[in-house]
């Protein structure tokens, strides 16, 4: 398959090991990460979440080169405003807000639109989202949670609604796994569950996490 990638830039973190096993298997994958991901291969860029019209460019330019796109596979993080530290209650950044955003939501709706017509039938958009962004659970003892949960639930809202919009025969979906990185055993059981439902789920599900 060909497979494009938001996300997979931090070592040992599921979208990296995602990125490796994928390309063990033989599949192509272009990853686009806001940092290097280490692996000093071509097909890596690096992102600047600040400016999306760049980023918009880079896409086109990149996948230009592409004729077909199997899997887009959006597992974009990094920035998650606010945290709901004391002084993000009276003294909330505007600024921050709009690179959440860019981050969670407008960077991912772009990267979607770039890809669309080169993705025939039965192929898939798969969103890494939260099941804080799916549930509304009280997390005192995390307060960063609050303003992770708010900006993936916008896109996971989002894919429900590509989901019922498409145009053509695509399948949008949404994944909300925890990944316990601190137990290595079950963080390969997760991923496991995870690779498989990404890249070999039914292809007839769509909007279903």
């Amino acid at each position: 398959m060909n497979i494009i990638i938001l996300g997979g830039g931090t070592p040992n973190k599921f979208g990296h090991d995602f990125v490796l096993k994928a390309r063990e298997e033989g599949h192509k994958v272009i990853c686009f990460s806001h940092k290097f991901n280490g692996l000093n291969d071509k097909d890596q860029y690096v992102i600047d979440y600040t400016d999306v019209y760049v980023t918009k460019s880079l896409f086109k330019e990149i996948i230009s080169s592409v004729n077909t796109i199997d899997l887009l596979f959006i597992n974009a993080n990094g920035h998650s405003y606010p945290s709901f530290e004391p002084n993000h209650l009276l003294n909330p950044d505007p600024m921050q807000y709009q690179k959440s955003m860019n981050v969670y939501t407008i960077i991912p709706h772009m990267l979607i639109a770039e890809c669309y017509e080169k993705m025939p039938a039965k192929s898939k958009v798969v969103y890494m989202t939260t099941l804080l962004a799916l549930t509304f659970i009280l997390r005192p003892e995390f307060p960063k949670a609050y303003g992770y949960a708010a900006n993936k639930s916008f896109m996971t809202q989002l894919m429900l609604g590509f989901a019922q919009n498409r145009t053509k025969d695509i399948n949008f979906s949404i994944l909300s796994p925890h990944f316990p990185y601190d137990d290595l055993s079950k963080y390969k059981k997760v991923f496991d569950h995870c690779y498989n439902s990404i890249m070999n789920d039914n292809e007839n599900v769509n909007a279903i996490s």
